[in-house]
């Protein structure tokens, strides 16, 4: 039987905040928030869902999480489906990890109806279990195995904008087996106009799907309170003036600023690499096995990505770039030997012809893989990223690059910043401290496998201007 909005919305309100200036006070849902629960869970005359499908699209610290944490465990506990699954999906581990966390907080900090929910919750390594009625909140990520007893009544997705069409298929798929499924997504603006988000997006509302999406009016200016509070329903409690005056640029890059604080579609760097050429390169890599091949590591130690890129030329001479990305937990360090392994695994399957990086960030990572015969090539970004950030440019807008359609790429170009110099066009980290590391090892690997000799001058300053 699927929940009645009025006792999600009380469940809600039962809810305590784990985290920052509001850790132990109650949830209290805002008027925003209100209305969307009381739309999206509208029932019909007969008890059943009027919509099977919602997408609620909101700016950044809106507080997404602890909504989507409270969410789903309110409809574990209220939809009264014996041996049902509410399964919280996210494209990356670490924001998996974070949902489920802020859902675990809310097991040990809250109370509903006099009752803690640790009384009737159980915490365990595989999820949270009710035993009641024998239902278990789980968390899926991309690279999970859902092929193996995933049969989920309610899917929850986090950031749909960086999910791919893939994964979406066999979460909704994976439905089948229930009278009266639902699938709910809430995100940010993505950073591309493609995509099943986008797609979802232009549709709009149907008699199947609802969509609320807060998004600021084109028409006004990025410092223009009236756009901060219509992509901000919280506003100005949450977030407040001050944190969004913050963030303005050069704080962040204006396009990031749209996307993250005023939920307006991107075009990825689009004075500098046009949407349209962007998205043609994200076609499947060729790197077939015994190939020669690159190997471009941009390493970071806490709080970032660690980025290993296999890259190599076709027979007419064009590029192909396989990534993988390695995140580390927040204030924790990267895990060297995972990234070790997976080099070494590439290393069997190809002709490594070349190690490239910044060794001094990697010592040990590069003593043991010169061990296996793996030697590095330095690669020093600041005396060779420009001609390399003019190769990038020049195999995008020729459509010349493959590299695979990894929601990373898009993600970490976001986070890069142009710089123009008095020779041409220069990539780096954003100064919102994006992360980046991906796209500076396909630019690095451009640049060794073209030798860095100097491209055509017709891409460097045309693009870059108003």
């Amino acid at each position: 039987m699927a929940a009645d909005p009025r006792a999600l919305h009380w469940w809600l309100s039962q809810m305590r905040h784990s985290r920052g200036r509001w850790a132990g006070k109650p949830f209290d849902p805002r008027p925003w928030q209100s209305q969307f629960i009381a739309d999206m869970f509208a029932l019909r005359p007969d008890g059943r869902r009027r919509y099977r499908e919602g997408l609620l699209g909101v700016a950044r610290k809106s507080g997404k999480t602890t909504l989507t944490a409270g969410l789903a465990l309110g409809l574990q506990v209220l939809e009264a489906e014996p041996g049902g699954q509410i399964v919280c999906a996210a494209a990356k581990k670490d924001q998996a990890k974070l949902l489920l966390k802020e859902a675990t907080n809310m097991v040990a900090g809250s109370s509903i109806g006099g009752r803690r929910l640790s009384d009737f919750l159980v915490v365990r390594r595989e999820g949270i279990h009710y035993p009641e009625l024998d239902t278990w909140l789980k968390v899926v990520t991309a690279d999970a195995d859902m092929e193996q007893g995933l049969n989920p009544n309610v899917v929850i997705i986090d950031e749909l904008h960086v999910v791919k069409q893939d994964l979406y298929e066999v979460l909704r798929t994976a439905q089948g087996a229930w009278e009266d499924p639902l699938l709910l997504s809430i995100t940010t603006a993505g950073a591309r106009k493609a995509g099943v988000c986008w797609d979802k997006y232009r549709a709009g509302s149907s008699a199947e799907m609802l969509m609320r999406w807060f998004e600021a009016d084109e028409k006004l200016d990025i410092d223009d309170p009236r756009a901060w509070e219509q992509a901000n329903p919280g506003y100005p409690e949450v977030p407040n003036e001050r944190y969004l005056r913050g963030q303005l640029p050069p704080a962040i890059g204006e396009g990031a600023f749209m996307r993250y604080h005023l939920n307006r579609w991107t075009q990825l760097m689009e004075r500098w690499l046009p949407a349209e050429d962007w998205n043609a390169t994200a076609r499947p890599p060729d790197i077939p096995e015994g190939c020669e091949v690159i190997v471009v590591i941009d390493a970071a130690q806490t709080n970032d990505t660690f980025a290993v890129t296999l890259m190599r030329k076709d027979e007419q001479g064009n590029p192909h770039a396989l990534l993988k990305v390695f995140t580390a937990e927040k204030g924790k360090r990267i895990h060297e030997p995972d990234v070790e392994d997976y080099i070494l695994a590439k290393a069997a399957r190809h002709r490594v012809a070349k190690l490239v990086g910044d060794p001094a960030k990697v010592t040990l990572l590069a003593q043991r893989l010169a061990e296996h015969g793996l030697d590095w090539e330095p690669f020093h970004q600041h005396d060779r990223m420009l001609i390399a950030s003019e190769l990038l440019q020049k195999v995008v807008m020729d459509r010349t690059l493959r590299r695979g359609d990894d929601p990373v790429w898009d993600e970490q170009m976001s986070g890069t910043a142009v710089r123009e110099t008095d020779r041409g066009v220069r990539i780096s980290k954003a100064k919102s401290g994006g992360k980046n590391d991906a796209i500076i090892t396909l630019a690095m690997g451009l640049g060794v496998l073209y030798g860095e000799s100097e491209p055509e001058r017709e891409h460097y300053f045309a693009v870059l201007g108003g």
